[in-house]
């Protein structure tokens, strides 16, 4: 079901304010599946080429491994900035509204936020078995939202094109397009009536 995306019970940021640094989300998909190892190492390294190439003085990175990821995070070294590494921040924060740039395994949920929040994103589909993650794009359809290949340099290049031109979170518009916030609820009253 497109257009269903879960309610945020608070609008908290996870970056300190008026840092000046551009705040870059890098979000590991379901929870943190076998395959975010390399997609983290790829995200990492793209940020690092990206603040190399474009003269970045300062890079704020939050990583969300999720919470089932029991891997390493391998930080290179090079980029301006902190890293911060977190396996999972709760529904009190909105990551992506504050967020600059996002770097993204793209799943349903995120998607849908990526659509609500505008932040321009690199999405890096995952490579699992009966994965369609590439569909939910499709059918998200954000012109924000630009498919790179997990590889240092795509996401790099990936990276400067959705930036480009974009002033950041603070510019982005507040009203995001209409999202469903109580989708399950619509869902399940669906399935009531046709089977009555």
């Amino acid at each position: 079901m497109p257009h269903v995306v879960r309610p945020l019970l608070d609008d908290c940021s996870p970056w300190p304010d008026n840092t000046g640094a551009l705040r870059i989300a890098v979000v590991a998909g379901g929870g943190g599946h076998d395959d975010a190892p390399g997609f983290l190492t790829a995200a990492l390294h793209g940020v690092r080429e990206y603040a190399r190439r474009h003269g970045c003085a300062a890079v704020d990175v939050l990583v969300l491994t999720g919470p089932h990821f029991d891997g390493a995070v391998l930080v290179p070294p090079g980029i301006p900035g902190p890293v911060r590494v977190r396996p999972y921040l709760g529904p009190a924060y909105d990551v992506y509204r504050h967020a600059d740039a996002a770097i993204t395994h793209a799943g349903y949920n995120t998607v849908q936020e990526l659509v609500r929040s505008r932040v321009p994103a690199v999405a890096v589909p995952g490579v699992r078995d009966l994965d369609d993650q590439r569909v939910h794009l499709r059918a998200a359809a954000c012109p924000t939202v630009v498919v790179a290949e997990a590889e240092k340099h795509a996401v790099a290049r990936t990276l400067a094109e959705v930036l480009k031109g974009s002033t950041g979170a603070s510019a982005r518009a507040v009203a995001a397009p209409a999202r469903e916030v109580n989708g399950a609820e619509r869902i399940a009253l669906d399935l009531v009536a046709a089977t009555s």
